[in-house]
């Protein structure tokens, strides 16, 4: 993973991270209000983008 990019539901960017990791899995800080986020993550094979639901 090269970058993590956190958005809200009309595409404001909240977070982002300049990664350099090599694991397929991270675990990141946030502290953001109950919705509907994207997640837009860019690696070196692409980009991914997830929605993600916060309770």
């Amino acid at each position: 993973m090269q970058e993590i990019s956190l958005f809200n539901a009309i595409g404001q960017q909240l977070k982002f991270w300049n990664t350099n990791f090599n694991k397929n899995e991270i675990n990141l800080p946030i502290n953001v209000a109950s919705g509907i986020y994207l997640v837009h993550i860019k690696t070196n094979n692409g980009n991914n983008i997830k929605k993600i639901i916060i309770n």
